[in-house]
C-alpha cells in the first residue's frame, strides 16, 4: 500500500473527528500507570465515558504513552471485533506529525471511546499465550525454531493450517525480542523478505499493508497476528456472536474503579497483593504472581461486548490454564485458587481503596502537552 493510501485513511479519520470531544471531559488526576491500566480496562468493559476521561488524563501526562497504549489495546483487546477501528488506530499511531495538525488529544480520546464501544476479542492475545506457554504445542514450537524460511512461508500461505501453527511461523519471522515471550524464538530472517511473504497471504491487501507497516516499531507485536486472526474469523463466521458479559463489581474512589489498580502491572496493586496474602484465608500457599494473575483473569479481562463462539471460548480457557500452569498452578488446582480469590475479593478491594485514598493526586499543572 502506497503512502497516499494511508493518507486516504487519515483523511477519513480527520473528517469524522469531533473536535469538541474534549469540551465536556473532566480529566482524572491519578498515577500514570494506574491511569493507563484503568483506561485499558474501561475500554475492555465498554465504559465509554470513563475510557475517554482516562485517555485525556494519560495524554496530559504523557502523550506518547497514550498512543503506544492505544496501539496495544487495538491488537490485544479489540482485534477482529472491529478491524476497521484497529486499522485506524494503527495508522494514526504511525503519524504523530499528522495527529498534531488535526488535534492529537481529541483524536486519542475519540479512538479510545470508539474502542470502548466496539465489539472486542482477546483471541490474538490468547493465541500468543497458548503458543508460548501450552505444553501441548512444545513440538510445534521446536518445529518453528528450526524451520526453513520456505517452510515458514508455506505455512502462512496455506489457509487450511491451524491458527497456532501459523502463529508460530509468524512469530519466527517477526517476533520481538523486547516482548516477554518465554518459549518462542525468532528465525532471524530479513524483515523485508518476511514482509513479502506476509503480503502474499490470502486476505485483503489493506490489512496486510497496515500490519506490516508496524514492523520494526516498538508497538505490541500482536498486530502481526491480525492476518491470522482474520483467517480464523472467516472460518468461524457462522458461529461468531457479540455477547454481553457481566463483570465482577469494582468499587470506586473519586470515580476510579479499583480494577485500575492491577495486581500484576501497577506497583500499588502489587503492594496490595503482598498485603492480601498476609491477611487473607486460603492464599498462604500461593505466590504473589499467582494471586495477581488469578485476579487479572477474575476482574480485568472482561470484554463488553465480546466477539466469540464456542470454539473461541474453549480456546480462551485453554490459554488461561496454560498461563497459570506456567506460573506453577496446575489445571486441577486453578479452581481452588479461583474460589479463594472470590472469597477474599472484598478484602482486596478494601486494601486498594485505602492505598488509592492515601495517594497524592497528580496536580493538573504538572501535566505536559496541550490540546
Amino acid at each position: 500500500m502506497a503512502e497516499q493510501d494511508f493518507q486516504q485513511r487519515l483523511d477519513r479519520l480527520a473528517d469524522t473527528l469531533q473536535r469538541n470531544v474534549l469540551t465536556a471531559i473532566e480529566p482524572m488526576h491519578f498515577d500514570k500507570w494506574i491511569t493507563m491500566s484503568g483506561m485499558q480496562k474501561a475500554i475492555r468493559r465498554g465504559d465509554v465515558d470513563l475510557a475517554g476521561r482516562l485517555a485525556l488524563s494519560l495524554w496530559q501526562q504523557d502523550k506518547r504513552s497514550l498512543w503506544r497504549r492505544l496501539a496495544v489495546i487495538a491488537a490485544e483487546d479489540v482485534a477482529m471485533g472491529d478491524i476497521e477501528t484497529v486499522l485506524d488506530v494503527t495508522v494514526a499511531t504511525k503519524y504523530p506529525a499528522w495527529r498534531k495538525t488535526v488535534g492529537d488529544a481529541a483524536l486519542g480520546v475519540q479512538l479510545a471511546k470508539r474502542m470502548a464501544r466496539a465489539a472486542k476479542t482477546r483471541y490474538l492475545t490468547e493465541l500468543y499465550l497458548y503458543c508460548d506457554l501450552a505444553e501441548g504445542v512444545a513440538n510445534d514450537r521446536e518445529w518453528a525454531a528450526n524451520a526453513s524460511f520456505e517452510e515458514l512461508a508455506i505455512t502462512l500461505h496455506d489457509p487450511a493450517k491451524e491458527a497456532p501453527k501459523q502463529t508460530l511461523a509468524m512469530w519466527a519471522l517477526f517476533g520481538s525480542r523486547r516482548f516477554e515471550a518465554k518459549n518462542l524464538q525468532r528465525a532471524g530472517v530479513d524483515a523485508q523478505e518476511a514482509i513479502k511473504v506476509v503480503m502474499k497471504m490470502p486476505l485483503p491487501n489493506e490489512i496486510l499493508s497496515i500490519c506490516t507497516a508496524t514492523v520494526g516499531t516498538p508497538h505490541f507485536p500482536l498486530t502481526m497476528l491480525l492476518p491470522i486472526g482474520w483467517l480464523e474469523m472467516q472460518r468461524q463466521s457462522k458461529n461468531l456472536t457479540a455477547r454481553k458479559e457481566t463483570p465482577v463489581s469494582s468499587p470506586k474512589h473519586n470515580d476510579l474503579p479499583m480494577y485500575a489498580v492491577d495486581g500484576m502491572y501497577t506497583r500499588t496493586g502489587i503492594a496490595c497483593i503482598k498485603e492480601l496474602k498476609k491477611l487473607a484465608s486460603g492464599l498462604a500457599g500461593y505466590k504473589n504472581i499467582q494471586i495477581g494473575e488469578g485476579y487479572f483473569f477474575l476482574e480485568a479481562e472482561t470484554l463488553n461486548p465480546r466477539l466469540t463462539c464456542d470454539a473461541w471460548d474453549d480456546f480462551r480457557r485453554e490459554s488461561i490454564l496454560a498461563v497459570m500452569q506456567s506460573l506453577g498452578v496446575e489445571p486441577n488446582d486453578y479452581m481452588a485458587l479461583h474460589r479463594a480469590l472470590i472469597k477474599n475479593y472484598d478484602l482486596y478491594n478494601e486494601l486498594r481503596l485505602a492505598k488509592v485514598a492515601a495517594m497524592p493526586l497528580t496536580a493538573p499543572d504538572m501535566f505536559g502537552g496541550s490540546t
